[in-house]
């Protein structure tokens, strides 16, 4: 730690801070890594990117006249939290930060008012720090999270700024800066009194509210904010005070309203008793009426603890117990149900190395988590320092699917551990499975921008390591267009007393104005499937496993020649267009619908087909109208009338006879068809209990559900008709082939 009676070459750390920061533990030989990183797949990035280097600012977080010999500058930070103040996509950056207290000079030392930073995007997609241009005052308490949500519901951003003192442990007030018609905020110190390790923003019933971890030794114990009546309120709420842990995060996580409020580092609730020897779980809770219900849903392992090979690797809290200062909740499988992301490691401030990995624990729907961590984070697998506290979890590129990115400085100034630097862009297809996109390069391009800095510092200030400058952190944004530019925060130290130094950090742009979609080139093959519902990929030549899912999976196989993989015989799926796109389904198998769109080519089990030849079947039309029937032998006798009806409406009419035998029957069906598809799904009803006129009574007409049928054309002329019957007396489910044997004067097919 530089900035209390140090040098500013000097590399000694103090390591009470395990937050992705300069407070990081140094670094000795054997290291703990376990995977093999795969090569950056980005391509089209520019080796060298000194003539892309311009200046954002400077960042003084602890003003110069605050600094003495037992209050620091800057540990914990910078935190991050991104806000857009315009139209568009165009994001603008907010950095926050904690200052590291020497108690051993003065054991009364109060917590630290820190100046929070403010980077406006401008025109040409760099930043420019400008925080005069958003708040009148920018002091709040020290602090190690940004919440952003529109909290007063006057359709701007507002920000959560929760305090935090990790030495001594002190508690203070929360800062909200609420939004404002001109585009600048009110900076609002709050009456509250807490120590926040963690403050994350949930929608409950869509109301933005934060929720927060605190410290247990004083202020109020996990407190919730949300805006009322003209303020940010804070509550308690008797078991939520009493569920101890680190870190939280809360969402509907199955789609119909079931709240969970999720806890990393789990210690204890009114079920669930302290045990001093058991550090390293998670879980989940119901979330009724504001307050949890204990016990929890499910208590599970963190990483470290279920993993045999890392027992022996004493944390801060004893052989092989897990910290997990994060969790956020992401829908990495694209099966409608969110997941769970963790930051576990096994921290120890006198430790040399220590593990740090991500978690994945997978929902399957039924409030339960499975770790499949060791499938679907194999990349980056186990690092040597803690990833951020503030990883970016966003889809980057409008699809739906989150990319990962993880900015982080080097655990030390030294070539090795430089090289060992966790700046990560991480992608994923939809099947969960994170796939490295950019590693190696944040080291050739911090090296770069450690260069620049030598030479366009202030006077008098210089890079705070400097044998050789640590690798910084990168903190990625999205810029208007969509793409990706980067900020970089780099320390840097200016001596302003005897033994005193202050701690700035040098805010250095880079617009490198990254194109996922176009730059990552690597072929993927994406399997398993995994439940998805949703697959996009890049721009390599792709390969996209089929498999079970539910409702239509929308499949978007980007630039490349990419191909589809089917375990069935193509026999048993039906190819159709639809505009530009493809719908397969499996009428056999559990394939399910597969809507495609850049796909070129089709495995089947038995043959391979290229799409542009394979949908000749033409999509839903007036053209068939008319009465069909089933060619089969001695089928003949029943049929169905079909009528396509505007605004991509169907009607058909089954005339068949009851399963006893004792009569006619109609089942009638009527419903609404994909524009472009050859595939429809209609309920079926049954019209029971009147008589022959002039003795029908309305009243007499009972209608009732039947089932449904599903009408699968091949040709013009051709299809097949399966239901699905719930009615008694009749088969379940069944299939009869159809066959034209009318259509309707004035239409035509295709």
């Amino acid at each position: 730690m530089i900035g209390v009676g140090s040098s500013p070459a000097s590399t000694t750390r103090d390591c009470k801070y395990p937050h992705c920061t300069f407070a990081t533990c140094i670094f000795a030989a054997g290291a703990t890594a376990t995977t093999a990183l795969a090569a950056d797949r980005i391509t089209g990035i520019p080796q060298d990117v000194n003539n892309l280097l311009t200046l954002a600012g400077i960042w003084e977080p602890v003003d110069t006249k605050n600094i003495t010999s037992s209050t620091g500058s800057l540990a914990g930070g910078p935190h991050t939290g991104y806000f857009s103040s315009g139209v568009g996509s165009a994001e603008n950056i907010i950095f926050t930060g904690a200052v590291y207290h020497r108690t051993d000079i003065d054991p009364a030392a109060p917590i630290s008012l820190v100046n929070i930073a403010i980077l406006a995007q401008q025109a040409d997609g760099t930043m420019r720090l400008a925080t005069d241009q958003f708040v009148s005052s920018a002091v709040v308490n020290q602090g190690g999270s940004v919440a952003v949500a529109d909290f007063n519901g006057d359709g701007r951003p507002d920000i959560f700024l929760a305090p935090l003192d990790e030495w001594p442990f002190t508690s203070a007030a929360s800062s909200v800066l609420l939004s404002r018609a001109d585009g600048r905020f009110d900076n609002i110190r709050l009456t509250d009194n807490i120590n926040a390790h963690d403050a994350e923003v949930g929608v409950v019933n869509g109301v933005p509210i934060v929720f927060t971890k605190t410290y247990d030794n004083n202020g109020e114990k996990h407190p919730t904010y949300r805006y009322q009546n003209g303020a940010m309120v804070q509550e308690v709420h008797p078991f939520m005070q009493q569920a101890s842990g680190a870190s939280v995060a809360v969402a509907d996580f199955s789609g119909k309203g079931d709240y969970l409020y999720f806890i990393g580092d789990l210690y204890a609730d009114p079920g669930l008793p302290f045990d001093p020897d058991i550090h390293g779980r998670v879980g989940p809770y119901r979330l009724v009426d504001a307050d949890i219900v204990p016990p929890p849903q499910q208590v599970i392992w963190a990483y470290f603890n279920s993993r045999p090979a890392y027992a022996s690797f004493v944390s801060e809290w004893g052989p092989g117990m897990t910290h997990t200062p994060r969790v956020w909740a992401d829908d990495f499988n694209q099966d409608g149900y969110l997941d769970i992301v963790g930051i576990p490691t096994l921290w120890n401030h006198s430790a040399t190395t220590f593990p740090t990995a991500l978690q994945m624990l997978q929902n399957q729907g039924n409030q339960q988590f499975t770790d499949v961590s060791d499938t679907l984070s194999a990349e980056p697998g186990v690092v040597d320092a803690n990833f951020d506290y503030e990883m970016r979890i966003a889809d980057f590129d409008g699809s739906g699917v989150k990319s990962y990115f993880n900015g982080c400085y080097a655990p030390h100034d030294s070539q090795a551990y430089n090289d060992q630097q966790i700046n990560y862009l991480l992608v994923n297809a939809g099947n969960g499975k994170l796939e490295t996109a950019l590693h190696d390069a944040f080291k050739r391009w911090g090296d770069q921008v450690n260069a620049y800095l030598k030479t366009n510092l202030p006077q008098g200030t210089q890079i705070s390591y400097t044998n050789p400058p640590t690798t910084p952190k990168f903190v990625a944004y999205r810029t208007a267009n969509g793409k990706i530019n980067f900020v970089v925060p780099q320390q840097i130290v200016e001596t302003v007393g005897p033994g005193l130094t202050a701690e700035h950090y040098a805010l250095v742009n880079l617009p490198l104005q990254l194109d996922i979609d176009k730059q990552f080139t690597s072929p993927l093959t994406v399997s398993p499937r995994n439940g998805s519902n949703r697959i996009r990929t890049f721009a390599g030549d792709d390969t996209i496993a089929g498999g079970p899912h539910s409702g239509v999976a929308h499949i978007d196989g980007g630039l490349g020649s990419n191909t589809m993989v089917y375990s069935g015989p193509r026999a048993n799926y039906v190819i159709s267009a639809q505009g530009a796109d493809y719908v397969i389904t499996d009428k056999v198998g559990s394939d399910g619908v597969d809507q495609v769109t850049r796909i070129q080519h089709v495995k089947f089990s038995d043959q391979a087909v290229e799409l542009n030849a394979a949908a000749t079947v033409p999509p839903i039309s007036g053209g068939f109208s008319g009465n069909w029937y089933d060619p089969s032998t001695n089928q003949g006798g029943h049929g169905v009338q079909i009528e396509i009806l505007p605004g991509n409406g169907m009607l058909a009419i089954w005339f068949v006879f009851t399963p006893d035998g004792a009569g006619q029957t109609w089942l009638y069906a009527q419903g609404a068809y994909i524009a472009g598809s050859s595939t429809v799904t209609l309920p079926t009803f049954l019209s029971l209990g009147a008589r022959f006129p002039p003795n029908f009574q309305h009243a007499d007409d009972h209608i009732t559900q039947w089932g449904t049928l599903t009408f699968t054309f091949t040709d013009c002329d051709n299809g097949t008709m399966d239901w699905t019957s719930t009615a008694a007396g009749y088969p379940p489910i069944g299939s009869i082939p159809i066959r034209r044997l009318t259509s309707l004067a004035g239409t035509t097919c295709p």
